[in-house]
C-alpha cells in the first residue's frame, strides 16, 4: 500500500526534488503545516476552546481558594469537574487531531523515501544528542514549528 502511495507522491512532489533538500523540504512543510492548521480550523470551534479554557481558568482558582481553605470535599468536587471538563476540551480537538494524524501518515513515508539518507542541514557546531548537521525529519521538524507558530500567529489562531 505504501508504495503505490508513495509512487503517486512522488509523481506530484517529484518538482520540488529539483530543488536543494533544504528548500523542498521546506515548501513540503509549508503544505503541511498549512493543510493541519486548516484542518482545526474546520474542525475545532475557537469559541468552545476560549470558554473551556475559561472555565478551567475559574475552576483552577477555586481549587486553590479551597485547598488553602482546607475544604477537602469541595476540592474533590472541583477536581471532578475540571476532569469531565478537560474531556469535552479533548473531544473538540480529537477530530482534529486524527485527520492531521492521517495527513501525517501519507506524508512521512514519502519524505523518508525522498530524503532518506541526505544531509540537509549542517550546523555551524556540534549539538548534543543532534550532533553537526539535520537530517530530513529533524529540518522538516524544525521548520514546521517555525512555519506554525508564524502562520498561527498571522490567523489569530490562538485557542487560548
Amino acid at each position: 500500500m505504501f508504495e503505490s502511495l508513495i509512487s503517486v507522491l512522488n509523481l506530484v512532489f517529484s518538482p520540488l526534488t529539483l530543488f536543494s533538500p533544504t528548500v523542498s523540504l521546506l515548501i513540503v512543510a509549508f503544505i503541511i503545516t498549512m493543510a493541519i492548521i486548516l484542518i482545526n480550523r474546520f474542525f475545532i470551534n475557537k469559541d468552545a476552546m476560549k470558554e473551556l479554557k475559561g472555565k478551567m481558568e475559574q475552576m483552577r482558582g477555586e481549587l486553590i481558594k479551597y485547598q488553602k481553605d482546607g475544604n477537602s470535599e469541595k476540592t474533590t468536587e472541583i477536581l471532578n469537574e475540571m476532569t469531565k471538563t478537560n474531556l469535552v476540551y479533548m473531544r473538540h480537538t480529537f477530530k482534529a487531531l486524527a485527520v492531521s494524524m492521517v495527513v501525517l501518515i501519507l506524508f512521512l513515508p514519502w519524505m523518508q523515501t525522498a530524503y532518506k539518507d541526505v544531509t540537509v542541514a549542517k550546523l555551524p557546531l556540534a549539538v548534543p544528542y543532534i550532533g553537526s548537521s539535520l537530517n530530513w525529519f529533524a529540518w522538516y521538524f524544525v521548520v514546521s514549528l517555525a512555519i506554525g507558530w508564524v502562520v498561527r500567529k498571522l490567523m489569530g489562531l490562538d485557542y487560548g
